[in-house]
This record gives C-alpha cells, structure tokens and sequence, in this order.
C-alpha cells in the first residue's frame, strides 16, 4: 500500500487573508498542545524543538503557467504539518498509510487530525496516501486548483461510495478510501 499517510480537508483561505488570519490559525493550532515528542531510529523518546511559524508556499499554477503563494504552510515541532491552500486544507503526517489500518494508531492519531482540521475551521477528512490509487487525488489538492469538494466528487465518481467507518477499513483493498466526518 501507500507510503505517507495524509489527510485532506474541507477548508479554504478566506477572502483578503493575511498576516492577522495566518497568526491566529498559528495561535487556535499552539493552542492544540499536541505532543513534540517522538521516537527515534534507536528507541530513545526525543522532542522536537522546531519553532511554530508560518510561511508562504510557492506553488506551479497549471493554469497560469507559473508560480505563485497560494499555500501557507503552519511549521510546527509536531508530528503533523497543515497546508492551506484557496479550496483545499492539506494535512501532512510522518507516519505511513498501511498505520491507518491499525486500531491503536488510529485511536491515537484520529482525535489529533480532528483537533487539527476543526482548529483550520474544517469538519470532515479524506485519508489518503501517496500511492496508487489515491495518490491522484492528494496531488489534486497538493496543486493548489481544485477545491475538497471537487477532489470528493471526483472520487465518488472514480472509486464509488467511501469507507466511513474505520471498522470497515480493508488494508487488502487499493480501491477505496476513508472519508472520516469524526462521528462516533
């Protein structure tokens, strides 16, 4: 299956955004407390002294044949880095997708992406990875020109009716995909 596991978001920047929205998303996104501490490749527990800050994003526009800042990116010393993008919230994580399939984790890292996409003013998730079949519709919201719901149409169309109970997941189906509106 897939390598990275990511998540998209019903999220979009506001009209006229700026300095002031890009501090107080930085601050509801602090204000998460969410651990910096992680594991290393020798099983000591580290943490991650990387300072909050946001940034602009260059991003190639297909459509206008060049670069702009249409990203703003949320660097923080916590296991999850969000991207806002005009239509789309992005959601990068360090770990794997096959994870997702695996109760504990997700019992782990679920209440932490639903913290993340509500504090970005989101209400729902697409779980995706960076491999076949579902690393076209993370590129389609990583480009920057289509919206989170254009990218669930589409896959509604292509893939048919989400997963929506994580109960349900099959880590030997490629052709389907987790579409979490955090319900119990």
């Amino acid at each position: 299956m897939g390598i990275t596991l990511t998540a998209i978001t019903n999220v979009s920047l506001p009209p006229n955004h700026g300095k002031a929205y890009y501090v107080a998303v930085l601050e509801k996104l602090k204000a998460l407390n969410l651990s910096t501490t992680y594991i290393d490749h020798n099983g000591k527990e580290c943490i991650d002294d990387t300072p909050w800050r946001y940034y602009k994003e260059l991003v190639w526009l297909e459509s206008k044949n060049r670069e702009e800042e249409v990203g703003v990116v949320f660097e923080n010393p916590t296991w999850y880095e969000p991207i806002l993008y005009p239509e789309v919230g992005y959601i990068m994580t360090d770990h794997r997708y096959n994870f997702l399939f695996d109760a504990a984790f997700y019992q782990r890292t679920r209440p932490n992406i639903e913290k993340l996409a509500k504090a970005l003013g989101g209400t729902e998730v697409i779980w995706l990875s960076d491999a076949e079949p579902l690393w076209k519709y993370e590129e389609l919201a990583y480009d920057a020109e289509t919206s989170y719901e254009e990218i669930k149409t589409l896959m509604l169309k292509e893939l048919g009716l989400p997963i929506t109970q994580h109960s349900v997941l099959d880590p030997n189906n490629d052709n389907h995909y987790f579409l979490d509106k955090f319900e119990v």
